[in-house]
């Protein structure tokens, strides 16, 4: 009889966890945009990352995020008439997939 391992599907789950979209905003937030920028670049990075991404990606592992999926959530806040929004939207979500690319988050 084939047994499992609890101890390891609870690291394989919690591990599972962190990879998704709101813990990895959150880590990025607290950990690098904290550091990193002014405090008032810091907040709005997280308002864009919050109000824009959040809605869409909150629970997707971050690794199933593609750019097909960034080019449609950004031409949805360009058809809302707001270009200069997209470009901030596009300067915060770079800077977070940049910060999860030199972590090996993603590829």
């Amino acid at each position: 009889m084939k047994g499992s391992d609890p101890q390891a599907e609870k690291r394989d789950e919690k591990a599972a966890q962190l990879n998704v979209f709101v813990a990895i905003v959150d880590e990025f937030v607290d950990g690098y945009c904290a550091r990193h920028n002014r405090p008032s670049t810091a907040k709005e990075t997280e308002r864009l990352l919050r109000a824009e991404f959040l809605p869409k990606w909150g629970n997707r592992a971050i690794d199933r995020i593609t750019r097909a999926d960034v080019h449609r959530l950004l031409d949805g806040i360009v058809d809302r008439g707001s270009p200069s929004g997209t470009r901030h939207a596009f300067a915060a979500i770079r800077k977070l997939f940049g910060w999860c690319a030199d972590r090996g988050l993603v590829e």
